[in-house]
């Protein structure tokens, strides 16, 4: 059998390779293509959902691309050519949906803008994408969204206008241009956690067929309805959810608030089939499912976005009484591996699954081309159709990531077993070094995870004088938890090796993250290395486990 034929089977060679399954076929569309096909053939179908007010409110495939074709024609006249960008500042909104199909059937590259942005961090997008336009909303959380862009983007000779008056601006009589599946779709910015954010830039074709794929293995039915809070700005958003939802015929439910209560309800009020849920919005809904919520139309939950505790998992599965699956993705290629429904729980529990169709997967072993063995960790690299084109005017940073062979390379580390199954094991950034012995977070923060009371964790690597590198965890504990640093120790002592328990202990209640919810680890680095310097070193006194680390390497 061909090394295919094995992958197709379920299986792969000695190394960590996966050839392209090609069980699935890749379509070679437009997204205003797709629209358009789904307005002539399901029109009465409804496209989406979203609250006004405590109304719900919903508009059909007919509708939406009725009024996605005047917003082209507007975009048009705004924008100066095709591969024009046009920058969005705004919260989940059902406007967000008609312009991202203005954007698409008028050959304009949509550039979503995070909502928490600061105003240095969108003066540094906007400027850096070039966008002539940027349409923005006028409140978010107490935050005057339009406001602060007309004050600052006109000094980039950028003009900003209200979202929400989209119909007011001019009007284009320019028949609308042809459009290639290869043309660019959208300009998505990295969350920026390992420097200034570089903007991805995904095409039609590998947009939606990311969306497609995945959309396709998750079983879908006659009448599927998508939710999630994640935002419209992140490709878990933009493409996951509207995207996925399109590709299926069905309905996407916008989230503009994204609250736990909120996303119960509209659970419940619109039949959802499909929820997916990202980083800490999985524990604000956890706190809003009371007893006695139902949810009859739900088949599965997908995580993603962060790395959730088993026990989070297995409290949504008691919650709503469906599979939950996962997916690992990042902005330059969104989805790269997924669990299914019919996986067995341990895989969907503990590992990332198996690479999407239509596309190559490999762990290749760090600052070499060579591919890892099997269950050996290594670097995640992938290729073929489903990537992105490259960086935003950045040639530099494109070639730093898609080397000469076409592999992108992630920058997270994984192992592969021999079915193909992926175990996500941290950022290559992250590995710590600890007397010579890497140590890699995500291993610890599991085994962490696992101890009652624990809440969030995140372990990181903190300068030391004797053995490079020491580890420390920062752990946000549930309400009421007495939970402290020596039962912790005493936990990772029976999950881990000596030399991988944590010598710091953190207590917090909240992580600093970054405007996609990532917690920025860096800033807990910067954290640690001022208490160094307003203190003496370690401020508890050193315990039995303190020693038993310093013994491995003694």
């Amino acid at each position: 059998m061909s090394e295919a034929g094995r992958a197709v089977a379920g299986r792969v060679g000695p190394s960590a390779y996966w050839p392209t399954d090609e069980s699935m076929e890749l379509q070679e569309t437009t997204v205003g293509a797709v629209l358009r096909e789904r307005a002539a053939t399901v029109p009465d179908t409804t496209a989406v959902f979203w609250l006004a007010g405590d109304t719900l409110e919903s508009m059909t495939y007919a509708r939406l691309l009725e009024l996605s074709l005047e917003c082209a024609a507007r975009i048009m006249a705004v924008t100066r050519a095709v591969g024009d960008r046009l920058a969005v500042w705004t919260p989940n909104t059902v406007e967000w949906i008609i312009v991202y199909y203005g954007c698409a059937l008028s050959g304009r590259v949509i550039v979503p803008l995070n909502p928490m942005l600061s105003d240095g961090e969108f003066v540094h997008s906007l400027q850096h994408c070039g966008a002539p336009v940027v349409l923005a909303a006028a409140d978010f959380r107490d935050r005057d969204l339009l406001g602060r862009a007309q004050k600052l983007a006109p000094e980039l000779g950028v003009r900003a206008h209200d979202l929400r008056l989209w119909a007011d601006l001019p009007v284009s009589f320019d028949p609308l241009p042809e459009v290639s599946p290869a043309d660019p779709l959208l300009i998505q910015y990295t969350s920026g956690t390992t420097g200034k954010p570089k903007g991805a830039v995904l095409s039609h074709s590998c947009a939606y067929n990311n969306a497609q794929l995945r959309g396709r293995l998750m079983k879908p039915g006659d009448a599927e309805v998508w939710c999630s809070p994640a935002g419209f700005h992140h490709v878990g958003g933009s493409v996951s959810r509207v995207l996925g939802a399109l590709a299926l015929s069905g309905a996407v439910v916008v989230v503009t608030d994204p609250k736990g209560s909120i996303v119960v309800d509209l659970l419940e009020r619109t039949r959802v089939t499909h929820a997916g849920l990202i980083g800490k919005l999985a524990l604000d809904f956890l706190d809003a499912v009371g007893a006695g919520r139902a949810f009859p139309a739900l088949t599965s939950v997908a995580l993603g976005g962060t790395t959730v505790t088993p026990d989070v998992v297995q409290r949504i599965i008691d919650a709503v009484g469906v599979a939950v699956v996962n997916g690992y993705g990042q902005s330059e290629t969104p989805h790269i591996t997924g669990t299914r429904s019919d996986d067995s729980p341990e895989d969907r529990l503990h590992t990332i699954g198996r690479p999407l169709p239509q596309r190559e997967l490999c762990i290749m072993r760090p600052g070499t081309t060579e591919y890892a063995d099997l269950d050996e960790t290594g670097e995640i690299c992938t290729r073929g159709p489903l990537i992105m084109d490259g960086y935003f005017e950045d040639p530099v940073a494109t070639a730093a990531t898609i080397d000469e062979n076409g592999w992108l390379h992630t920058g997270d580390l994984g192992s592969m077993d021999e079915r193909g199954f992926l175990t996500f094991r941290g950022r290559l950034r992250e590995v710590v070094i600890r007397g010579g012995e890497n140590v890699y977070p995500v291993e610890v923060e599991s085994a962490l995870a696992l101890c009652d009371g624990v809440e969030e964790v995140a372990v990181v690597g903190v300068p030391d004088a004797r053995w490079g590198e020491q580890l420390m965890a920062v752990v946000r504990t549930r309400p009421g938890s007495a939970l402290d640093a020596e039962a912790l120790r005493a936990h990772a002592m029976g999950h881990l090796a000596p030399f991988k328990i944590p010598r710091y202990w953190r207590f917090t209640s909240d992580m600093p993250r970054t405007a996609s919810g990532k917690i920025r680890k860096n800033v807990l680095v910067d954290t640690f290395a001022v208490e160094q310097a307003d203190s003496a070193g370690n401020t508890g006194a050193r315990s039995a486990a303190d020693a038993a680390v310093d013994a491995t390497h003694a």
